[in-house]
């Protein structure tokens, strides 16, 4: 599935404010695999909220079991359990959700871009922990450095308007692709710009056409107008989920569609099956690791207890000959030269393979069942 865009951040975020401030973190998960699972709770109960990075940050009604702590696990719980969340919220209209504490004075930032990343900082933005170690052209995140936001250039979200829309588009377009451009400006997602640019009549690979600006302009506020009032869905392709969006898109007419009231519900619905598969797969890897195990440990037993089967009946045929064969040393000791024939030729019961003068060895063979 693709990326969580922007604009669905906003709409995650807006449906968790209220939920969620207020709230004490009651346990930090790391799930593995870049996924993590937050546990809230106030005077309502629990809330749980599943991230998965760059796909997904909402509200969950699934728990997963987690594995015993990882060291970023134990040093997020260290630092935030039972503290109050004062404030959740995007951080300049980009895929960065910035969680705070700030009685306590820590902000766990998740970023939705790049590899993706969880960064523990305090309110000087001294970095405590990440969940790993980035370097990028303008900034870095490593424990000890001090954390800088991705460099903001898009219209924030609330300051959406048709001049501010304008303005942006006369800006540096020059030499631009119309996709690229608007990108840069309007931090929506390719997959709500590539559809704005194509009801406005224009193609998303070329430059800026003044004489359909104005159409462009309009789709635009449009576009922000749909997303606070439709329903988001996810589109059906041969009983599968294709894709899913918060408006509905032109490229996906035809396709059936699932609708539902919040954005936080339509994704814990896209990846509650992946997850519950998962566990599921886990808990069938368990259980095939432990069948071989017993089946194992079963092998190794019938094993020694033929081994030991056979080292009994040895015994016993040795204790049988005990006689001959101490004669047979005895023999040996008087006679330091004798030959392999001369030794049987003396010991006719006992079958004798080999004989080694030098290291005071001789190979016996006693037939018997």
């Amino acid at each position: 599935m693709r990326e969580i865009t922007s604009i669905e951040v906003k709409r995650v975020i807006d449906e968790l404010k209220e939920k969620l401030v207020g709230s004490r973190l009651r346990k930090f998960y790391d799930l593995g695999c870049g996924s993590f699972r937050l546990m809230f709770y106030n005077k309502a109960g629990n809330i749980q909220v599943f991230c998965r990075l760059l796909l997904a940050f909402n509200e969950t009604s699934f728990t997963e079991e987690a594995e015993e702590a990882t060291p970023f696990a134990m040093g997020v719980r260290k630092r935030l359990e039972n503290t109050t969340l004062t404030e959740i919220r995007q951080h300049n209209s980009d895929r960065v959700i910035v969680l705070e504490f700030g009685k306590e004075g820590y902000r766990l930032i998740i970023e939705m871009l790049g590899k993706g990343n969880v960064i523990l900082a305090d309110m000087s933005d001294r970095i405590e922990l990440c969940y790993r170690i980035a370097r990028y052209r303008e900034r870095s995140i490593s424990p000890g450095g001090v954390y800088a936001f991705p460099k903001a250039g898009a219209i924030p979200f609330e300051e959406i308007s048709k001049a501010s829309i304008e303005s942006a588009l006369d800006r540096d377009a020059e030499g631009k692709k119309l996709i690229r451009h608007l990108s840069d400006s309007i931090n929506i997602g390719p997959i709500y710009l590539e559809e704005i640019i194509k009801r406005s009549g224009m193609d998303p690979r070329a430059s800026l056409e003044g004489e359909k600006e104005e159409k462009l302009v309009s789709e635009l506020l449009n576009f922000f107008k749909k997303v606070g009032t439709e329903k988001p869905r996810i589109y059906i392709e041969n009983g599968e989920e294709k894709d899913y969006s918060i408006v509905a898109l032109e490229r996906y007419r035809g396709f059936e569609y699932v609708e539902y009231n919040t954005m936080n519900e339509l994704l814990d619905n896209l990846y509650l099956r992946e997850r519950s598969e998962d566990v599921d797969e886990e808990r069938l890897e368990q259980k095939e690791r432990m069948l071989a195990n017993i089946s194992a440990q079963k092998e190794l037993a019938k094993a020694t207890e033929l081994e030991s089967k056979s080292c009994t009946r040895a015994a016993n045929k040795i204790f049988e000959n005990m006689q001959e064969i101490n004669a047979l040393i005895q023999y040996m000791k008087s006679n330091k030269r004798t030959s392999v024939e001369e030794a049987q030729g003396a010991f006719p019961g006992i079958k004798i393979k080999g004989l080694d003068l030098k290291d005071k060895r001789v190979t016996i063979e006693l037939k018997g069942e």
